[in-house]
């Protein structure tokens, strides 16, 4: 008997089949989706810990051990631990429960699982919920953990000082920015994988390198002298490359007597005729070089032209016309003068701090220093508040001579410099007042510094020890800290 073929037969059992298969896997999805909505859905995170799948109490008790590790807080070769607990770091139970219990309520009913069945045959990755870590902490162990650290990291600046006569570099200070180690503190806490902090540390600069660490250093070295009751130092700095001035009573007037001989010369150098400046050069460098009272007094002649009078009037003109108002001479030298009837700025804030001054002639530091300045200016450029003023009317060549004969002063060790520099320098020297002002060109770059030094009883070698150290510390600030050899300043004072 021949057999028929089954074919349709087969098809409708696998039809069958696949039906029930169709159907055991729906309901194992049912049942699988039952059982599952009491868990966390895939992909959910407190912080940076995946607590997806977990129930509730396994997602907390999975944070809070991996937020249990030390915070390792770092500054260079320096490394604090610290432990969680040292701040009450504890995860807040309560508010995570709540969040957790919110993800689970929403998968709860039935007509979301058809969305979780498309999950699940698909292989889909369902979108990240995050949430963030809730915790509570101790504000105040913090911010006492903090404080300690700052002691550890943070230093104040060291300011300039001088050790051996040598200028001894300011060192920067550091400052631990406790706000900001609190913000990076509490965000490693929250993390299972970064727990290192990078200490925010603020460098305060020493200003190592200014004018401004110079000035300290300077007033420092003249404080034991000030210290003396009677006594009154000053200083006048200026760096002829940027401007930079360091002003240490350096609008009090002095006696001058000597300074003013260097006005008196550029006046003469300005305002003498042509002719008689072959005469003039032996009565220039009889003021200056020698100290001689007759040869400044003949240059106040050639200027006012046969009358000493006339010439002091014409030179104390020309310093107001330079925009020198506390500098000024009112008799010739030698002679017996009449009290001062000049009031000027500087002897007003001189009689407040109790300096005498003579009545003969009277500048201040800065005052001097611009002098200097005036002349350099129109001999290196025929500029300055020389060609301002007096146009056409002093010719570089001939601020170049005044300097030439300034140069030769004897007396360089006062305010000296080291080795390749040129110091061209005026002294001015009475019982009460030691005063010296130079221009120097170094090295390292050009200056103006003026020193004066007051008091009841000035010993020379003081004072000259003071004007040569002085004078070392700031040729090694304009020379990267190379310091000039110590010099002998000789057993007697300048001439006046």
């Amino acid at each position: 008997m021949k057999r028929r073929s089954s074919g349709g037969s087969i098809a409708a059992t696998l039809v069958i089949l696949a039906g029930v298969a169709l159907a055991f896997g729906f309901l194992v999805g049912i049942v699988t989706f039952g059982r599952t909505r009491n868990l966390l859905p895939r992909n959910v995170y407190i912080g940076a810990v995946n607590v997806g799948g977990l129930t509730i109490d396994q997602a907390i008790t999975r944070t809070v051990s991996a937020l249990n590790e030390p915070v390792i807080l770092r500054f260079k070769n320096q490394v604090v631990p610290m432990e969680p607990e040292k701040i009450d770091f504890v995860v807040n139970d309560a508010v995570a429960r709540v969040a957790l219990q919110q993800l689970i309520a929403k998968q709860q009913p039935v007509a979301m699982f058809p969305g979780w069945l498309g999950e699940q045959v698909s292989g889909r990755q369902p979108t990240r919920t995050q949430l963030d870590v809730p915790f509570n902490y101790s504000e105040f162990k913090l911010s006492t953990f903090i404080a300690g650290v700052s002691q550890q990291i943070s230093k104040a600046i060291v300011p300039a000082t001088t050790a051996n006569g040598a200028l001894v570099a300011a060192q920067d200070g550091l400052a631990l920015d406790a706000s900001e180690t609190a913000r990076l503190v509490l965000r490693a806490l929250e993390s299972p994988n970064d727990r290192l902090v990078d200490l925010p540390v603020d460098i305060l600069p020493a200003d190592g390198h200014s004018i401004k660490a110079l000035s300290l250093v300077l007033a420092a070295t003249l404080k034991s002298f000030d210290d003396t009751p009677g006594n009154v130092s000053a200083v006048y700095l200026k760096d002829l490359q940027t401007g930079e001035e360091v002003a240490i009573n350096a609008d009090l007037s002095f006696s001058s007597g000597g300074w003013l001989r260097l006005a008196v010369a550029l006046e003469a150098t300005r305002s003498v005729d042509p002719a008689s400046r072959s005469a003039l050069q032996s009565q220039l460098t009889g003021a200056l070089i020698s100290g001689s009272d007759s040869a400044a007094n003949e240059l106040l002649r050639a200027i006012g032209v046969g009358s000493i009078e006339t010439g002091i009037n014409q030179t104390n003109a020309v310093l107001h016309k330079l925009g020198l108002l506390s500098t000024f001479i009112s008799a010739p030298w030698g002679a017996a003068a009449d009290p001062v009837t000049f009031m000027t700025p500087g002897n007003a804030r001189s009689e407040v701090a109790g300096v005498r001054l003579s009545p003969q002639a009277q500048a201040t530091p800065s005052e001097i220093g611009l002098i200097l300045e005036t002349i350099d200016q129109c001999a290196r450029s025929g500029s300055g508040a020389l060609a301002v003023v007096f146009t056409n009317n002093i010719a570089r060549q001939q601020c170049e001579a005044l300097l030439s004969t300034v140069i030769q002063n004897p007396a360089n060790t006062l305010l000296g410099a080291g080795s390749g520099a040129t110091v061209l320098h005026r002294q001015s020297w009475t019982d009460d007042t030691h005063a010296d002002a130079a221009l120097v060109r170094s090295p390292g770059g050009a200056y103006i510094i003026v020193v004066a030094l007051h008091g009841k009883s000035l010993a020379w070698n003081t004072s000259a020890t003071l004007f040569t150290t002085l004078a070392r510390l700031t040729y090694q600030y304009f020379n990267d800290g190379k310091t000039p050899p110590a010099v002998n300043p000789g057993p007697l004072p300048p001439p006046q």
